[in-house]
């Protein structure tokens, strides 16, 4: 009889777990999975009008569907609405991940129609072409990835361009990774084009050497003679046996007084003193 009862007591503790298992899913787990679906429709909705600027690690482009197959687990209905949204935010995280590749090769183009050639750094090339190569590559995996090549995303946050995704590699990594290719060359030739148009008027004047190097180097600088009086014309320049350079104030509130002597156009000595106020006359001597 003792066992008959154990084996009654161990069929109903089982009959209760599959009741259990198969009850109506928890008002917690629906709450967050609701809570959920609510959060990537946001994202969705912030892709369309920010693109890469709404990428967020915490909304992977796995975790919509992740939370669905999360939520059927606990037994929670998924409808064919919430399928779609999620299908909806992967694409558009795929598109979001492609704007940004070509942000940031955009961002380089604008860079390029701006900077002054001649003063800027042969190693951007390098990160150029590191831009342009990442663009390409980034719209390859993500077209093998889904992301469809036929939706017109608007690309970079100034001076934005908008294109279908198709386009990017022709319109806007190719054009990048050309100027990347003769960005070094392209400086240095600027760099001599400008070194050379600021010398011609000193040239012309006869100066040469250390003064000619001085003045084209320092060209951003007043130049003055003894007295503290400025030199403005090349033949002033090329006359003064001494030129004097005045900077500051600097952050640490000093003037620096540089004085340069000349033998011809050799530099002969060189010195400079720091003032706490803008030196006077005298100081130039």
């Amino acid at each position: 009889m003792q066992s008959t009862r154990t084996g009654l007591f161990s069929l109903l503790s089982i009959i209760l777990l599959a009741s259990l298992a198969t009850a109506e899913p928890s008002e917690e787990a629906d709450h967050q999975f609701r809570l959920a679906m609510v959060n990537y429709e946001r994202q969705v909705e912030g892709f369309k009008d920010y693109w890469s600027t709404g990428l967020d690690d915490h909304y992977p482009i796995g975790g919509c569907h992740a939370a669905i197959k999360t939520a059927q687990a606990a037994g929670v209905t998924v409808s064919a609405e919430h399928q779609k949204m999620c299908d909806e935010f992967r694409t558009y995280h795929l598109l979001a991940e492609g704007e940004k590749a070509a942000g940031e090769a955009k961002d380089w183009l604008r860079f390029l129609a701006n900077i002054d050639m001649a003063t800027n750094h042969e190693e951007n090339g390098a990160k150029m072409a590191a831009s342009a190569k990442k663009c390409v590559s980034e719209i390859e995996r993500l077209a093998a990835a889904g992301m469809p090549m036929d939706v017109v995303v608007r690309i970079a946050n100034t001076d934005p361009v908008e294109l279908p995704m198709s386009q990017v590699k022709d319109k806007i990594c190719a054009p990048l990774a050309k100027a990347a290719g003769s960005f070094a060359k392209d400086v240095g030739t600027a760099r001599t084009e400008r070194t050379e148009a600021i010398a011609k008027p000193y040239k012309a004047a006869g100066i040469t050497g250390e003064r000619l190097n001085l003045l084209v180097d320092h060209i951003d600088y007043a130049m003055y003679g003894v007295g503290g009086n400025q030199l403005r014309t090349p033949q002033q320049l090329k006359n003064a046996k001494v030129i004097f350079e005045l900077l500051g104030p600097g952050t640490d509130g000093l003037y620096t007084l540089r004085r340069y002597q000349f033998s011809g156009d050799k530099i002969v000595s060189t010195s400079s003193r720091d003032f706490w106020v803008r030196p006077g006359a005298k100081f130039y001597k």
